[in-house]
């Protein structure tokens, strides 16, 4: 009798993770959103066809486990013979695979081999961080993890198939055929966040420096491998090992890109190949362990160290957020024909990722993460908050108007006019915005939320505006 329940009860489980991957493939808002109570919804195909995306794949993480995985589209726009994108279709994980190589760090850490605080010099032998004249930086692990040992701003554009690939080390001096310039510190270390590959191909050489074995066999042996992560790897023709499994990368006009795709030498910073599923794997075990339940590759503390704001607010090779009351992190992805995009809510215990082949992925990647979160309650998901025609009274809406900056972005004005605010922005006509909650809004021209937070006691001080799955902070001006 009790088999037979259990039974029952797995069915509904599974019908209704079915039922629910079904809205979610069906519940994308349609742009621009006419109408916050009643918006117009299109497929994930449908979405597709517009952003010019051949190939998608999405994992979705709900309970702390992998709930539904799924590919749309093809693989390549120029196939004679057409090849669906599968669950198991190989996506170049673009600068996802910094956080994933932050693991194996991270391993080390915890096995003491690795001191987050001690100077990378002390580990590097075949390449060091060089000295400026005669200061010679201090640069540490955990300066590298969170981007603010200041060193060279670059961004890895890859190389055409078929040409010369430069060494790690050839990256980091800046030598032939490397077309980034030499890596160093332009930046007093630890001062401030400033987002960068280079960190990674510092790490990058740290880690076979201090493990004597090949960047793509150690992070196979140390993350892949205790995870089931089969469908993932570092190693440059790891596409080429799995030729009908690999999806092309495309231009903005849904054009394949020469040769298919970029090789990615600069393997911690750009180079994975992987899947959704194998993401969501790796999301899985790291917010298990930070709640300190049995996990394969952190313990609870070291988990917590990495998902801990440094400074600059970034974490140790993760974003860290606090949205709606609850911790946000993942990371996204942007290399030629790829974007994509890693999301995960440790104290929820649920997440998605989304990879996508073609360079106007970006609008689409945020689109399906929205209809995630909408299903799935995700706190940042627009259209979550209560929209049953909230009205705000005027003394309240009052204490959102003001003048908002934000680090290195132009000023917003929120004014009061006729019981309703205006947004308004330099240039620009001012938008209006509609109440769907006590302190949030949407301007349903161009589908943007508009929320206000109070951080402190007294008068609202954050307001956020969110969009296509991006935010922008904004604090009141001085």
């Amino acid at each position: 009798m009790l088999g037979a329940v259990d039974g029952a009860r797995a069915g509904n489980a599974m019908r209704t993770a079915v039922e629910r991957q079904r809205r979610v493939e069906s519940g994308l808002w349609q742009e621009p959103v006419t109408h916050p109570l009643a918006p117009m919804t299109t497929t994930i195909e449908a979405a597709m066809a517009r952003h010019r995306v051949p190939g998608c794949a999405v994992a979705v993480i709900s309970a702390g486990q992998i709930a539904w995985a799924r590919g749309y589209g093809v693989a390549a726009s120029d196939a004679a013979e057409p090849v669906a994108v599968g669950d198991d279709t190989l996506f170049q994980a673009c600068s996802i695979s910094k956080p994933v190589a932050a693991m194996a760090a991270l391993r080390l850490v915890q096995a003491g081999r690795l001191d987050l605080d001690e100077d990378v010099n002390a580990y590097l032998t075949s390449w060091r961080v060089p000295a400026n004249g005669t200061w010679q930086p201090r640069v540490t692990l955990r300066h590298l993890l969170s981007h603010t040992a200041g060193l060279t701003t670059c961004w890895y554009p890859g190389y055409r198939r078929g040409a010369a690939l430069p060494t790690i080390l050839q990256t980091l001096r800046g030598e032939a055929p490397a077309n980034t310039p030499p890596v160093r510190v332009t930046a007093l270390p630890g001062t401030q966040f400033r987002y960068s590959g280079s960190h990674f191909s510092v790490l990058q050489r740290l880690l076979v420096d201090v493990e004597g074995q090949p960047f793509d066999a150690l992070l196979r042996e140390s993350v892949f491998a205790p995870l089931g992560m089969d469908s993932s790897g570092y190693e440059v023709d790891f596409p080429e090992r799995h030729p009908g499994a690999t999806a092309s990368g495309h231009d903005a006009g849904g054009e394949p890109i020469a040769g298919g795709w970029r090789a990615m030498p600069e393997s911690a910073g750009a180079g994975l190949w992987t899947t959704p599923a194998d993401l969501c794997r790796l999301a899985c075990d790291v917010m298990a362990a930070w709640s300190g339940r049995p996990a394969q590759l952190l313990d609870r503390e070291t988990a917590r160290q990495m998902l801990t704001a440094q400074v600059g607010g970034w974490g140790l090779g993760w974003t860290v957020e606090q949205i709606g009351g609850a911790l946000r992190c993942g990371h996204g992805g942007s290399n030629i024909g790829y974007k994509c995009r890693l999301v995960f809510w440790p104290e929820r215990g649920v997440g998605a990722a989304v990879m996508t082949n073609a360079d106007d992925g970006s609008a689409l990647v945020g689109e399906i993460l929205d209809a995630i979160g909408r299903e799935y309650g995700w706190p940042d998901a627009t259209g979550t908050t209560d929209q049953a025609g909230a009205t705000i009274a005027l003394a309240s809406l009052a204490g959102f108007a003001g003048e908002w900056t934000g680090e290195g972005l132009a000023r917003l004005t929120i004014a009061v006019a006729d019981g309703r605010l205006l947004l308004g922005l330099a240039g620009q006509p001012p938008l209006p915005l509609s109440a769907i909650g006590e302190a949030a809004f949407i301007a349903e021209v161009v589908n943007a939320e508009v929320r206000f937070e109070r951080h402190e006691v007294g008068a609202v001080d954050q307001l956020i505006v969110r969009q296509r799955g991006e935010e922008l902070r904004f604090a009141r001006a001085e």
